[in-house]
C-alpha cells in the first residue's frame, strides 16, 4: 500500500528547518545558510512493513513571533514537525506562543518536536517549565542534528508511525460508528414492527367467538 501525506515543517527563523529536510531527503548538509522565502516543498519516503509512506514536506519560511502563519499552509496536513534550536530557548517559546494563541496550529495532528543542533552543544537551553508546556501538547521531543545526521531519520520515522497510528484509530472509529448506526437502524425497525399475539387460551377463545353462536339442537 502506498500513501501520500502532507507534512508541515514549522519553527522560528534559523532553527534549521530546511537543513533538517535536506538531510532527510537528499542526505546532504549545506554550510551556507539561505533562508527559505515563502514555501519549499520536498518529497521523502518512509517504509513500514507493507506500507510506503510518501511525505510531502512543506517547509515554511520562519515567521517572527507574533506573526500568524497562513492557515491555508497548515490545512490538509496529516502531520507536523516543529523545529527548535537546542541552544536557544526563545525558539521553543516561539512555538508555544503560537500554539496557545491558535496561530495556524488549530486542531490535533500527529507531531514531533525536533531539538536541532545538538552537534553544537551538550547543554539544553530549555527550562523545565518550557518542556512541561511542550509535553501538554503531546509533542514527542527528539534531539537531533541536521549537520551530523544524528536522529534525523528517527524523527521522521517517529512522525510517520504516529500518522499511521492516527489513521488506524480514525478507521476504527468510522467502522464503530457504522456498526452503531446499523444496529440503531435495526432496533428502530424492530420497534416499528406490529406486535401480534397468537396461541394460548385467549387466542383459541377469540377464534371460537369469531365462528358465531353454536347451532341450536333439534
Amino acid at each position: 500500500m502506498r500513501l501520500r501525506r502532507k507534512v508541515c515543517v514549522l519553527g522560528a527563523p534559523g532553527v534549521g528547518k530546511t537543513s533538517l529536510v535536506r538531510r532527510f531527503v537528499d542526505r546532504e548538509f549545506d554550510e551556507d545558510y539561505q533562508q527559505t522565502i515563502g514555501v519549499a516543498i520536498s518529497k521523502g519516503t518512509l517504509t513500514f512493513d507493507d506500507i510506503t509512506l510518501e511525505l510531502l514536506l512543506w517547509d515554511h519560511e520562519g515567521a517572527e513571533p507574533g506573526l500568524q502563519y497562513n492557515p491555508s499552509f497548515i490545512s490538509g496536513a496529516s502531520g507536523l514537525i516543529f523545529v527548535v534550536d537546542v541552544a536557544n530557548a526563545s525558539t521553543l517559546d516561539h512555538l508555544l506562543e503560537a500554539q496557545v494563541k491558535g496561530r495556524g496550529y488549530t486542531g490535533y495532528r500527529p507531531s514531533v518536536l525536533v531539538a536541532n543542533k545538538i552537534d553544537l552543544t551538550h547543554d539544553i537551553a530549555f527550562t523545565k517549565q518550557q518542556l512541561e508546556k511542550a509535553g501538554k501538547h503531546d509533542w514527542l521531543i527528539i534531539q537531533a542534528s541536521a549537520k551530523s545526521g544524528d536522529n534525523v531519520d528517527q524523527a521522521f520515522m517517529k512522525l510517520g508511525q504516529r500518522m499511521l497510528d492516527a489513521r488506524k484509530k480514525s478507521a476504527w472509529a468510522i467502522r464503530r460508528k457504522d456498526r452503531s448506526h446499523y444496529w440503531g437502524e435495526l432496533g428502530h425497525r424492530r420497534e416499528l414492527r406490529p406486535k401480534v399475539r397468537c396461541g394460548g387460551s385467549a387466542g383459541r377463545a377469540g377464534r371460537s367467538r369469531r365462528r358465531g353462536p353454536p347451532a341450536l339442537g333439534r
